[in-house]
């Protein structure tokens, strides 16, 4: 039950979801995700049925903390892959396809998905701005 440990366990986890979540997490789930230039690549995977949402995380040190810029501070998490709320953004869905645009706000609140048994998401979001 060592402090260190576990944050540093955290910090890893969440370095390999580049800042991701999944909700609910189940043992059966597998979820990683990672950068290629400006987009982020995310593997979602269930050995049983899975339903929920993938939340993403925003620019802590401006929305929570008010700092002009992501400083390094003593024991706090990085920030990886951040959502801006009102930056919009494409969601591709490789197996299928489709694209869904997001606003960043609805990808903080979450962004649904539904797996069925033993089935694969591979997704890339990526944001769309006039670069």
């Amino acid at each position: 039950a060592d402090g260190n440990f576990n944050r540093t366990s955290l910090m890893y986890a969440l370095w390999k979801t580049q800042g991701t979540s999944a909700n609910p997490w189940r043992r059966d789930l597998r979820f990683g995700a990672e950068r290629r230039g400006r987009a982020l690549l995310i593997t979602v995977e269930s050995d049983s049925a899975w339903h929920g949402e993938i939340r993403f995380d925003v620019p802590r040190h401006r929305t929570i903390l008010g700092l002009p810029a992501d400083w390094p501070r003593i024991n706090s998490y990085p920030e990886w892959f951040t959502v801006e709320a009102k930056m919009r953004y494409r969601v591709h869905e490789a197996g299928t396809g489709r694209s869904i645009t997001y606003s960043g706000a609805e990808l903080a609140r979450g962004m649904p998905l539904t797996l069925a048994r033993g089935e694969r998401a591979r997704l890339r979001v990526t944001p769309l701005d006039d670069r």
